[in-house]
């Protein structure tokens, strides 16, 4: 999950999304969301991230994102909500249970 910063970073990262990167807890909290992704990607995570917000949420997304090492990843059948709580959006958050590495 990451906040509504006018660049997101992270603020909850499960265990599975924390071994994909190859971040832990510490390095993962509060890391910029856009580096998840390569900069050739950015324009298609970002209208993404604006879909869902007017939206709501986004499904059956798919696309390429970067661990630390540098090992690039798919991730399929993604799902992206706003996350609210008394009706104010405190960030988005996002599901997948499918990925393969890319070489």
């Amino acid at each position: 999950m990451h906040g509504t910063e006018s660049d997101p970073v992270f603020c909850y990262a499960n265990c599975t999304a924390q071994a994909l990167w190859g971040h832990d807890w510490d390095a993962f909290i509060g890391m910029p969301s856009r580096l998840s992704a390569e900069p050739e990607v950015q324009p298609e995570r970002e209208l993404l991230l604006r879909t869902a917000r007017k939206r709501d949420f986004m499904s059956d997304f798919q696309g390429i994102r970067i661990a630390k090492d540098g090992q690039r990843f798919a991730i399929r059948n993604v799902i992206l909500w706003n996350v609210v709580g008394n009706g104010v959006r405190h960030g988005q958050a996002a599901v997948f249970r499918q990925w393969a590495p890319v070489s």
